[in-house]
């Protein structure tokens, strides 16, 4: 099990945790023991990082022996490296004012683009017209052309 709450004992001078199949992080509070000397936390089953702070600053003070899932601490300590797994990057998600104006944006920007394509056709039919009606005669399709 993990170390049970001792926080607000910030007077210890000793804590002796050895060999008590303890298990989890070491509790960062320990750091903070203004009065702390000596921390004997080996042969058991403590992983992550060791913190740095307080006590951890002196390795002659803390023994963390045994601890074979312990990585980081000063380096007296010995230990290995803590390795800082890469997270997935976040996907980012558009927020709801951002899809509302992109939404608009092209629907404005399709609408635009039907606009031009019924203009276009439009001319291009009122050309055609005016062709036809320039190559054929004023009076229409009762009289023939006369050449």
């Amino acid at each position: 099990g993990a170390i049970p709450d001792i926080s607000r004992l910030v007077s210890l001078r000793n804590v002796d945790f050895s060999n008590n199949n303890l298990s989890g992080r070491i509790p960062q509070y320990l750091a903070n023991f203004p009065m702390l000397r000596n921390l004997n936390l080996s042969m058991n089953e403590f992983e992550g990082s060791v913190p740095i702070e307080g006590v951890f600053r002196n390795a002659t003070s803390v023994s963390v022996f045994g601890n074979k899932n312990l990585c980081g601490g000063i380096r007296q300590m010995q230990l290995k490296p803590c390795t800082v797994k890469a997270s997935p990057r976040p996907r980012k998600h558009l927020s709801l004012k951002k899809k509302v104006a992109i939404g608009i944006g092209a629907g404005m920007a399709s609408l635009f683009l039907f606009i031009i394509a019924a203009s276009l056709c439009w001319f291009k039919k009122r050309k055609s017209k005016k062709k036809n009606n320039a190559n054929g005669s004023t009076l229409g399709p009762f009289f023939e052309k006369i050449s």
